[in-house]
């Protein structure tokens, strides 16, 4: 489970700074900022929940 957390946690990482750097060169509106990052947060939520009840460890 811990890898499983680490991968988790890189790529919620990779993803806000991917998307501040879109939000920084002015690619994206503040708007879709706000929603891709709540978005992203919810997809992680899913993945660990679906872990979790898949009988992985957690802490």
């Amino acid at each position: 489970m811990a890898r499983a957390d680490a991968c988790l946690i890189v790529a919620g990482i990779a993803g806000g700074l991917a998307l501040t750097l879109l939000l920084g060169v002015r690619l994206i509106s503040p708007a879709r900022f706000a929603q891709a990052l709540g978005g992203g947060l919810v997809g992680l939520a899913v993945a660990k929940a679906a872990l979790v009840l898949s009988g992985a460890d957690h802490g």
